[in-house]
């Protein structure tokens, strides 16, 4: 689809992506009134609410339609449901070789130049702009914000909430690294610095755990 349907490809990965949030988001919801034992109707009305919301979203971004502040948002919101929710939902192991496998895919496919070998050059950086979270200077794509956020959901489940704190500090310092090196012309992936600065907490306490 990226050769073919560029355009289609794109809006179909960015809808895909905020249903997959919109789920996330609803079954946190299910834990919470299962955890506090509600049996209220009230969880129908926020399902079939959130739903709507969600589809409705969705479907902006299907026809492309969503402003550049709406899908900001919307990027943050379902990275940040749908990475939570995977770092709660997998163990810390597996959590810690997902999340170098993903690295290391991001390593492949920017030193290979792959994307932009299917699209073309031009076409790559007009791509990333629609599946990244834009500042005006910098972006990081929706991926590497979901990564970011199982890390730190699970670091947080697993050993507390001050080790999730500083998982996250971690994660911005190597993102503040990784927008460094970007500024001064060095091509690196978004993931490996993060990832590997924001799994430190996980990995040393599971090894003196």
């Amino acid at each position: 689809m990226l050769r073919t349907k560029k355009d289609l490809a794109i809006r179909v990965l960015v809808s895909t992506f905020i249903m997959g949030g919109v789920l996330s988001t609803l079954l946190f919801g299910k834990h919470l009134f299962v955890l506090f034992k509600l049996n209220s109707p009230l969880f129908l009305l926020m399902v079939a609410f959130i739903t709507y919301i969600g589809a409705y979203f969705a479907y902006l971004a299907f026809v492309g339609a969503l402003s550049d502040r709406l899908r900001n948002s919307l990027f943050l919101l379902c990275s940040g449901a749908l990475g939570s929710f995977l770092g709660v939902l997998v163990p810390t192991l597996p959590v810690i070789g997902i999340s170098i496998l993903f690295s290391l895919a991001d390593i492949i496919l920017i030193t290979r130049n792959t994307l932009e070998e299917i699209v073309g050059t031009d076409e790559y950086e007009e791509l990333i702009t629609k599946v990244a979270f834009l500042n005006r200077d910098w972006g990081i794509g929706i991926g590497d914000l979901t990564c970011f956020s199982m890390i730190v959901a699970n670091s947080s489940l697993s050993y507390g909430f001050f080790a999730g704190g500083v998982s996250l500090l971690l994660i911005l310092i190597g993102s503040l690294l990784s927008i460094a090196l970007t500024i001064r012309n060095v091509r690196i992936p978004g993931l490996p610095i993060s990832t590997a600065l924001g799994l430190l907490p996980s990995i040393l306490l599971w090894l003196y755990s």
